[in-house]
């Protein structure tokens, strides 16, 4: 579940802001809360057939219904546990993957610490930043602050895929003062090339304009086979680089979310 996706300015504003973007910095940091709201989980029988297909072949439902985890917390593998009914699994099948989806709407506190360009910049989350009123939530990439106040927890959405420059990055908290931006996805084979693991996800739905929630597939540890016994599932996340934000120069920062690493086991 979550999700990095990073921000390309326009064409026009680099000729505008191309000073500004010579010094550009980007980075990740801890997110130490990370709340997302599941409403579905399902098992797979095989896997999707692109990074973008989040089709669940043989689906069988473990939990449904609006339903927040902190991924961040060390109890959040218990609260998944609650969630979840592992017992009724057709017996004999094998599952091989595990299909989540949630809400685009995510609430987040972290630091990117130490970005330089021409100053340092310790980005940090804060509660009173909001989306744009004209471009709404999901088009809308929220501003952080640059200093070392302790970071606050804020309100953030997964944004809209444009190749055209139709979302807008917000320059101050309030986001009356924006410039224009693209917004692509780094893909998740690449991910898992650079860092060597699954963790991050096997594909990824790409939501519709405005849509509420998404879905995501994830590669189980190893396939299961359902037996006689219900088997025990094992969600753990890891959300120290989960937090991103990048600065434009001067004083301002954005913030943004990057996928959480998702480890999953099923065992007797």
């Amino acid at each position: 579940m979550n999700i990095f996706y990073k921000t390309l300015l326009s064409v026009s504003l680099i000729l505008t802001l191309g000073a500004f973007q010579a010094f550009a910095a980007t980075g990740n940091g801890v997110a130490t809360k990370y709340d997302v709201t599941v409403t579905k989980m399902e098992l797979c029988t095989g896997p999707p057939s692109s990074e973008t297909d989040v089709s669940c072949s043989g689906a069988v439902v473990l939990g449904e219904g609006n339903k927040i985890f902190d991924i961040a917390s060390v109890a959040v593998g218990a609260e998944i546990g609650s969630y979840v009914g592992s017992s009724g699994l057709p017996i004999g099948t094998t599952f091989t993957h595990m299909k989540v989806t949630f809400l685009r709407k995510v609430t987040i506190t972290g630091v990117v610490s130490s970005m330089s360009d021409s100053h340092t910049c310790d980005c940090r989350t804060e509660s009173t930043s909001v989306s744009n009123s004209a471009k709404g939530n999901y088009k809308s990439l929220q501003a952080g602050v640059c200093d070392s106040a302790d970071p606050e927890a804020q309100v953030m959405y997964m944004l809209d895929l444009v190749s055209s420059a139709d979302n807008v990055q917000c320059l101050n908290a309030a986001c009356t003062s924006t410039t224009a931006t693209t917004y692509t996805r780094t893909a998740l084979a690449t991910l898992a090339s650079a860092y060597s693991t699954h963790m991050y996800g096997k594909s990824m739905e790409e939501p519709a304009v405005d849509q509420l929630t998404m879905s995501a597939i994830y590669i189980l540890e190893a396939p299961y086979t359902a037996g006689v016994v219900a088997p025990k599932i094992e969600v753990a996340f890891g959300t120290n680089g989960a937090l991103y934000a990048g600065t434009t120069g001067g004083s301002t920062c954005y913030v943004d979310v990057f996928y959480p690493k998702v480890r999953i086991t099923i065992t007797d």
